[in-house]
């Protein structure tokens, strides 16, 4: 009589690994990367997640801006800033706008005649991390000053 155990078991085994390979290639596939979105087309900052750069330098300018708002006494929309937030309604007056041009000159190091130039421009948060992306320089995202 002929023993088929080793057979059986061979064949056992080969589906084992042909599981696990589809087990790690569908863990591989569908998890891992963050889902690339421009800064044009995000709403959310959670949603910038997919480019780090953009991610913690949204996340270090909504920080400014909210710190900002707190010292000059403007604590009902502080919880409330998004993308979107319209920078005219997170301000009422000229000068608080101005102050914030100056803080975001001194702190993110844009050139002032850019900021003269392009600020009054910007229409909401997401075109202000734009501006600070596009003009400021030497990013220092673990400062704890910021």
């Amino acid at each position: 009589m002929v023993n088929f155990a080793p057979y059986k078991s061979f064949t056992d085994m080969k589906k084992i690994h042909i599981l696990l390979l589809l087990v790690a290639l569908t863990g591989i596939f569908s998890t891992g990367c963050n889902e690339y979105r421009s800064l044009s087309s995000a709403s959310k900052v959670s949603q910038l997640s997919g480019n780090p750069f953009m991610y913690q330098l949204s996340k270090s300018v909504m920080k400014t801006l909210g710190n900002y708002m707190l010292e000059k006494g403007i604590k009902s929309t502080v919880g409330k800033i998004n993308l979107m937030s319209p920078l005219s309604g997170l301000f009422s007056n000229s000068s608080d706008l101005s102050g914030l041009k100056d803080l975001l000159v001194s702190t993110y190091k844009i050139a002032p005649k850019k900021a003269d130039a392009q600020f009054g421009n910007l229409q909401n948060v997401r075109d202000l991390i734009g501006f600070v992306a596009k003009n400021g320089k030497n990013f220092n995202f673990y400062n704890s000053k910021i």
